[in-house]
Parts: structure tokens; sequence; C-alpha cells
């Protein structure tokens, strides 16, 4: 988050900066197909298997095969990106005008940031050999070390022209990938790894690999999509926009993350070991749901509610005018909205990873795409940037209740209904509270940061009313259970 804040801090609502947001998209969007979820579940338990069986030899021998067979799928789509990147800027954004600024500076950026994808994509191959040795703590260090190296080269470039400074942005980001492939390496030089010399070959174990790298990125990639259909859609937009539906984002995506994510993850293995007993499987779900209820929409009313304190916090430094940040707040006020339909997401998805149900999510993710679209056609006219957001958060609930239906048809109890109900109500009560303090913010100074923090502070700590009193009530499951241990 702290490279965001920066960023907005240089470069404020530019054309260089939009063009920059742009081109990291597709990068972003094909790290689901070739690095992240989709290498960690396929190669890790791979790796844990041959070291087990075999040995660090034969794991090494083994991790080297297949970085360099997928190498070569790697190097074959940089050479089509580089070469073809003005076609893929039109599927990419085709509301940008062949030759005008916009345009010019999105293709300089698309073409230094691609190979990022590469230098993304072989580390985290690395990184899940350092798992498997038990270093763990590798992945969240590499995310400060992006970061430090970043906002090093930001603040260097601060007050260059324009031109230069996108490219100096985009360099940092080479820069910091090709930083975390030797920090990976040595660590594994350092467990015993040598770079045997490599086998390019599609056996019946790689091919295997690969399909399961397929079947986990396909079934993931609807958490992306929507996002990314919204990036095509804002091009037609006016400049700027696009910034305010990004930073929005990724502000929401911090608590999507923090809630989300780390439940999921938990949740994942638990659910794996008793999916064949029904009776578990139901309340380790509903207690997974209530919690995740019981935490994300309550967070969501403060998001929505105030939406510019956490905006002028994050971004309004530097070039980020007040103005930038009341439209950007609009958004996030948006996303809002859909915030607990994502972090139910990430819980409903590993509920049927567990289960090796691939297929739902699949289709799943088809139906909400389709229902974004839809969204779109009716609500961009008129709302522009916030219909796009407001598409996306529909065709996510959408996607949420036909998860539920699906489940709740074999795992429903008469107590999940009437915990719901009154978690609700419960929650309806908290957002008039929340309501009624925001109508006039209760503490004002001279210092704009200290006000804005210090309102937040004052709304946020309503949440330990919310579930102290809950806790007293016996509404919220949170300190009840032992399903997030």
């Amino acid at each position: 988050m702290t490279r965001e804040v920066m960023f907005s801090a240089v470069f404020g609502v530019s054309v260089v900066g939009e063009a920059f947001l742009v081109a990291l998209r597709l990068p972003n969007l094909l790290r689901t197909f070739f690095a992240d979820g989709a290498v960690y579940g396929a190669v890790i338990p791979e790796l844990a298997e041959e070291n087990v069986k075999n040995g660090k030899k034969s794991t090494f021998k083994l991790l080297t095969d297949i970085i360099a067979t997928f190498s070569i799928v790697l190097m074959v789509l940089t050479f089509v990106i580089e070469f073809g990147a003005p076609i893929v800027l039109k599927f990419m954004a085709p509301g940008l005008i062949e030759g005008s600024e916009r345009w010019q500076a999105t293709l300089k950026a698309l073409r230094i940031l691609f190979p990022y994808l590469c230098c993304l994509s072989i580390n985290t191959f690395f990184v899940s050999l350092l798992n498997v040795l038990g270093r763990y703590w590798v992945h969240p260090v590499l995310g400060v070390l992006l970061g430090a190296v970043n906002c090093s080269v930001m603040y260097y470039a601060k007050d260059f022209p324009d031109n230069l400074k996108l490219i100096y942005q985009c360099g940092s980001i080479i820069l910091a990938g090709l930083i975390m492939i030797l920090f990976t390496i040595s660590l594994c030089f350092h467990d015993g790894y040598r770079f045997p010399r490599p086998k390019i070959q599609l056996s019946d174990r790689m091919k295997g690999v690969f399909a399961r790298m397929a079947k986990t990125s396909i079934a993931t990639f609807g958490l992306h999509v929507n996002v990314f259909v919204d990036m095509c859609l804002a091009s037609y937009l006016p400049m700027g926009q696009l910034t305010y539906l990004l930073f929005a984002d990724r502000i929401h995506l911090l608590f999507v993350e923090l809630f989300g994510t780390s439940m999921g993850t938990v949740l994942l293995p638990n659910f794996a070991v008793i999916k064949d007993d029904t009776k578990k499987l139901r309340g380790m779900f509903e207690d997974a749901f209530m919690i995740s209820f019981q935490v994300a929409v309550p967070v969501a009313c403060i998001l929505f509610l105030c939406s510019d304190i956490f905006v002028k916090l994050f971004y309004g430094y530097g070039k980020f005018t007040i103005e930038n940040c009341y439209y950007c707040a609009r958004a996030l006020s948006a996303f809002a909205i859909g915030m607990p339909a994502y972090v139910f997401t990430r819980i409903l998805l590993s509920f049927f990873f567990a289960q090796k149900r691939n297929i739902v999510p699949i289709v799943v993710t088809s139906i909400t795409i389709a229902i974004n679209l839809m969204n779109n056609y009716f609500l961009m006219p008129k709302f522009q940037y916030i219909g796009l957001a407001l598409s996306t958060v529909g065709a996510m609930w959408a996607g949420v209740f036909i998860y539920l239906a699906i489940i709740l048809r074999d795992l429903s109890s008469m107590s999940f209904y009437v915990d719901l109900i009154r978690s609700v109500l419960w929650t309806t009560i908290f957002g008039l509270i929340c309501y009624l303090i925001r109508l006039e913010y209760p503490f004002n100074s001279d210092d704009l940061f200290v006000t804005h923090f210090m309102n937040l502070m004052i709304i946020s700590s309503t949440l330990v009313g919310y579930f102290y009193f809950g806790k007293k009530l016996r509404i919220n499951r949170i300190g009840r259970t032992k399903v997030i241990c």
C-alpha cells in the first residue's frame, strides 16, 4: 500500500500515471496463470512429494526441469506481447485513441513492464522450493523488497519530466523483479541448490503439473477478470476516471486480502480434512460464514461512510488534489458495498476447492462476467466510473448468492438462518450508529491529517462495542469458535 501512497503523491492524476496503471494490469492479470496461486497450488505439492521420497537433490532437479520447460512458454508469450503490443493494447484499452498521448505513453509502459511477468513467474518457482524447505517467511519479505525498490526510485525521479518519470517507474518494477530473483536464488543456494543441468521435456509428470496450474488459475480467474473488464471499459471515459477507480479498488482490496484471503487460506486445509463428515463440514462452514459476515459487513459500513477520510489519509498528498480525493472517495463508497461479497467469495471458493469441485467456480465465474457486462451496459452511460464499480459489485454479490444456493441446498440448518437474521439486525443497528456519528464529525483540528485520523478512530471505536455487546448477547460467533485458530 505504501507504493500506492507514494505513486499518488508523485504522479497524481496524469497521463503517464494512468498509462502505468493500465500497462501494469496485464502482467498482474496473467500472474493468475503463470505465478502466485497457480504455481503454488501445483508445484509445491509436487516438490514436497519428491523431497519426501527422493531427497533434496532430486527435488532440485525436478524444479530445474519445470523452470526450463515453463521458461519456453514465458519467452514465447513475451515475444508475442512485445511485438504485438499495439494489438494487445487495443484489446486492453479499446477506448484509447491510437496515436494519442495516452496511447503512446501506455504502449511504451506496456513494452517496458511486461517482462516483469517472467521475473515474477520464475521467482515464484524458487519461492515454492523455499516453502517446501520450510522458509515460509520469504513471500511477505519479497513484497517489502518490491515496495522499497519502487518507492526509492519514485522518490529519486519525482522531479523529472513526466515521460522520463514513467520510464524510471516502469524500470523500477523490472529492477525489483530481478533483485527478488537474486534474493530467492541466494537462499536456495544456501540450502544446497546448484542449478543441475535442465532437461526440457513434456513428460506425463510435467503435463500433470501444468494441468493442475491451469485448473487452479481458471477457478480463481473471476476474482480478477471483472476488474480487468472494468479497466477495458474505463478507457472510454475521460482521463482520470480510471485512476480513481484503480486507487479506490486498491484500498478496498486491502481489507479484502486482510479478512477474506487470510480466512480462505486457513479454511482450505480444514475443509479438506473433514470433507466427508457432513456434520462437521456444516458446522465449520456456518462458523466461517458467520464470522466473516460479522467482521466484513461492519467494516464495510465504516468504509462506505468514511470513504472520504480513507482516501485523504492514503492519497491526499503531493499531486493528488482535494478534488481528486473527492472523486476517488465516490468510487470507494461503491466498492465498499461489495467488500463483504469479495470476502465471502474467498471463503466459498475454499469450500469448493477442498471438495475438488473446481467446475463450480468456473461456471459461476462465467455467469458473473456476463452479469458484469450486462450491468455496465445499463449503468456506465449514466454513472460513468461509479457505474463500473457498481456493476462489478453487483456481479460479485450475484456470485455469492449462487454459491450459497449450491452449498445450503445440502448443508443448511435452521440455526444458521436464525443466526444470520440476528446478525443482520445487529449490524443494521451498528450501521445506524455510525451514520449518526458521521453526520457531523466530532473532532476538529487545524491539522487536517489529525482531524481525519481522529474522526476515523472515533467511528472505528464503535467496532469495539459491536463485538463486545454482540458477544454478550450471543449474536457474534467471534470468540465462541475455533474455526480461525
